[in-house]
């Protein structure tokens, strides 16, 4: 009997626990209040932070992608900066890459010796790649090729867009049967390198067609996109030329002389492997990167894109740039860390393209006035950090802290939809894998491959 008693008091007990456990937790989603034991992980992770920002650098990631350092291999801080000492290579792991088209071509390059020739830029539109290719051309004399695109007003210093290498890649587009419509970006992560490249070589038609294919795209759907509109200025081109846009554009390219020529166009990030075939040698790939919202939001203001389809770009783009550059000499770069030090990181950037990648030297040496005046601050919009706001970030709500690195995802007011909050948390968790370089080494492959983008 006593037994019994004391077993129903027992189960008693439990199940009164666990009632208050569940009322507990449930007040805590309904108020949005994270464990002691969160908010104290949070506090630290914010505390270790704080010390090693200055109040003036905007190149920071507190907000969205904070992670500690100290566990991110390959990462050394110097002057306040996260610097990568030197990316993960290939070579240090056996990893299968043969499935990448043209993979095979690739590998007979490198067993000739053939050095890199020049630079492919890849990084998403909106992430800072035409500063980073106008640093180069400028400070060191790269050869980026002429005619180029025209500056705006979106792009006051440049864009440094050599326009046969744009038409040509429209062409690659046009040319994938898998590509419907090349001004929609759903399609691009479909896109297939080795169709594209096999249809560009059966299909031809000239520069003025070509020109005029897009324009009319553009009417069509009613959309006033600022870089095709700038394309009328170059009406003319080609005309009196009997060679195709991949033709001038090799030919630019050829006519650098030994000097490195450096090709920018965020299309690159999808087409990159559709090019290969055509150059002598592989080409050592600039990679840079920018904060998700970041990104989001400029495009938002530029081409009237809204958050959620914007996320859903910088995901395509930065999944397959990494992909398609994977059996290549890689350089990362981010525009947070070129903002907050721009001369050690262009410096960083040049040695590492010299050194490690082989890229011939390029004719100049880098002069702080030419960069000082290159970089202007006021030309950066959107940037995730304000420092100001720093002691605030204790209160705000963490999604998660993920990985490692210990990087906290911070819930955005501005993902007002379960789908399009799931979509944020995916793009910020590559984001953070880019900024610890986790994303960069062969392990991370086979994780890039399996990453599902929703559509929204």
């Amino acid at each position: 009997m006593l037994c019994r008693l004391l077993a129903r008091y027992i189960v008693v007990t439990v199940a009164l626990a666990l009632a208050v456990a569940g009322g507990v937790l449930m007040v805590c989603r309904q108020n949005r209040l994270l464990p002691d034991i969160v908010k104290a992980t949070i506090d630290e992770a914010v505390k270790e932070r704080s010390k090693n920002i200055v109040s003036e650098t905007q190149g920071s990631s507190m907000r969205n992608g904070n992670y500690d350092t100290s566990s991110s291999a390959g990462i050394s801080r110097s002057d306040n900066i996260l610097v990568a000492e030197k990316e993960p290579t290939l070579t240090s792991t056996k990893v299968d890459l043969s499935f990448l088209p043209f993979a095979k071509e690739i590998q007979q390059k490198h067993d000739k010796g053939l050095t890199p020739a020049g630079v492919m830029v890849l990084g998403m539109h909106r992430s800072g790649t035409s500063m980073l290719t106008g640093l180069l051309v400028n400070s060191f004399g790269y050869h980026s090729g002429d005619p180029l695109i025209p500056a705006t007003q979106h792009n006051g210093k440049g864009y440094f867009e050599l326009l046969p290498v744009v038409l040509q890649n429209w062409k690659f587009l046009k040319s994938d049967p898998y590509i419907q419509d090349p001004f929609d970006f759903s399609y691009l992560q479909h896109y297939n390198p080795s169709a594209a490249y096999e249809a560009s070589e059966k299909y031809h038609e000239s520069i003025s067609e070509m020109i005029s294919s897009i324009q009319k795209s553009e009417e069509t759907k009613n959309k006033k996109r600022l870089a095709l509109k700038r394309m009328a200025l170059f009406d003319d081109y080609g005309k009196d030329s009997s060679k195709t846009v991949l033709e001038l554009a090799l030919d630019e390219l050829d006519r650098s002389n030994g000097v490195p020529w450096i090709v920018k166009d965020p299309i690159n990030c999808i087409t990159l492997r559709s090019w290969l075939p055509y150059l002598q040698s592989a080409p050592a790939v600039l990679f840079t990167f920018r904060h998700p919202l970041d990104t989001a939001k400029s495009i938002w203001d530029r081409d009237g894109i809204e958050l959620g389809r914007g996320l859903q770009i910088w995901l395509v783009y930065n999944k397959l740039a990494i992909l398609n550059s994977a059996d290549l000499c890689r350089v990362v770069a981010s525009h947070d860390g070129i903002l907050a030090d721009p001369m050690n990181e262009v410096q960083r950037i040049q040695q590492e393209l010299s050194n490690r990648c082989r890229v011939p030297i390029p004719p100049r040496d880098v002069a702080t006035a030419d960069v000082e005046s290159f970089i202007d601050s006021k030309l950066v919009t959107h940037n995730h950090l304000d420092s100001n706001k720093l002691e605030q970030h204790n209160e705000e709500v963490v999604i998660e802290i993920y990985g490692t690195s210990k990087c906290i995802i911070y819930r955005e007011k501005r993902m007002r939809s379960p789908v399009l909050e799931r979509l944020y948390v995916t793009a910020m968790k590559l984001f953070c894998d880019m900024q610890s370089r986790e994303a960069f080494t062969p392990e991370y492959l086979e994780k890039l491959l399996g990453l599902s983008i929703q559509y929204y």
